[in-house]
């Protein structure tokens, strides 16, 4: 279960890595989507506080992810 979960996080911090890497190459997307998610926040933000959030949100997922994959389960061992 924990192998599924890390899956399932890496392939959001993809997709939120893809869509913040179209963000910084064309200036454009990058505009529409902060009209985007400007419509919907209920609280005003800087134009490139968007990016942060992306780019921390990446990196949380990605790293959650990996760490849920690659930990060992070390329920039967015992450290005197």
């Amino acid at each position: 279960m924990r192998r599924l979960g890390g899956i399932v996080m890496v392939v959001v911090a993809a997709m939120i890595g893809i869509v913040e890497f179209r963000a910084l190459s064309d200036p454009a997307a990058a505009k529409d989507l902060a009209r985007r998610f400007a419509e919907h926040d209920p609280f005003p933000r800087l134009p490139w506080d968007m990016h942060v959030i992306f780019i921390m949100g990446f990196l949380l997922f990605l790293g959650a992810g990996l760490n849920f994959i690659f930990t060992r389960k070390r329920h039967a061992t015992s450290r005197i």
